[in-house]
């Protein structure tokens, strides 16, 4: 889904901004000034990823040794076990290479996707409706809706296997690795045993297959709740990143729910918004990040 990738020469020239004007830190590094208690410089950034993308592996990580930027990988072990497609790659190739335009739920929903407006509705339902189901049914789901909108081609395999995190690891040992549960499942939607076993697992996995002690977590989606927050700190995980608007950290912050920023590719955002100023201001203005 282009809307949830930065191309490589913006890529690029982010990280070269970031490695001649700003502070780059590793999330470790961040975290023991944090537990010193020690204030954390304007303009201090610490760079993350979600998914475990293949490009991770051939495009980010080599831009990132060039101006010897340190980052965290954040890995959905199920997934990266099956070097699967993630699902919103799948569904956005559907819709973009969909011969049929109708799409029918059995909720009664119905979409004519040749109407713009509406096929920009049923993409967005579908998402909504695709982040909180478990991942058995929402292999059922993409296969139904594959048999109704029937593309005329698949997605490129975009997920590392980890064979190729494995490769990561040895090739750029400033990637630091963190868990993104095994399913990629928004965990608000699952009971506490559910919740608890996504993430065990998950950091089980990662350090069976790369003997890295998972110590940072993203929930995925960016959704978090009461019941999950205690799961975090009950696993030995010492940060977790999560949604919300407090971009801005320093000791007292809550570790286990620290906000990020999605990196904007318009400049002038990402100058400001990497400044310390007060990166929430262009969501309080503008209505978006």
């Amino acid at each position: 889904d282009h809307r949830l990738r930065i191309d490589p020469p913006t890529f690029d020239w982010q990280m070269r901004f970031l490695a001649r004007q700003r502070r780059v830190v590793s999330l470790t590094a961040l975290l023991d000034a944090l537990d010193a208690g020690r204030p954390i410089a304007p303009g201090t950034v610490v760079i993350t990823f979600d998914g475990g993308y293949v490009d991770n592996l051939t495009v980010a990580a080599p831009i990132l040794a060039r101006y010897a930027l340190p980052a965290t990988l954040y890995l959905p072990t199920g997934y990266i076990r099956d070097a699967q497609t993630q699902w919103v790659d799948r569904l956005y190739t559907m819709f973009a290479s969909r011969t049929r335009d109708t799409v029918t739920l059995d909720e009664g929903q119905n979409w004519n996707l040749a109407d713009d407006a509406a096929s920009a509705e049923a993409y967005a339902a579908l998402c909504e409706r695709l982040i909180i189901t478990p991942r058995d049914r929402r292999e059922a789901l993409l296969d139904d809706l594959a048999a109704q909108l029937r593309p005329d081609a698949q997605p490129p395999r975009l997920t590392m296997g980890w064979q190729q995190v494995r490769e990561l690891v040895r090739e750029h040992p400033t990637f630091e690795l963190g868990v993104h549960t095994v399913d990629h499942v928004d965990m608000t939607t699952l009971d506490a045993a559910q919740a608890t076993a996504q993430l065990a697992d998950s950091m089980d996995e990662l350090h069976r297959e790369t003997g890295v002690t998972a110590a940072h977590f993203s929930y995925p989606y960016g959704r978090h709740s009461p019941m999950t927050r205690p799961i975090a700190a009950a696993s030995g995980l010492r940060s977790a990143v999560a949604s919300g608007s407090e971009y801005l950290l320093g000791p007292g912050c809550d570790v286990l729910a620290m906000a990020r920023i999605d990196a904007p590719a318009c400049r002038t955002l990402f100058r400001f918004q990497t400044s310390g100023a007060y990166p929430a201001l262009p969501r309080k203005v503008l209505g978006r990040a």
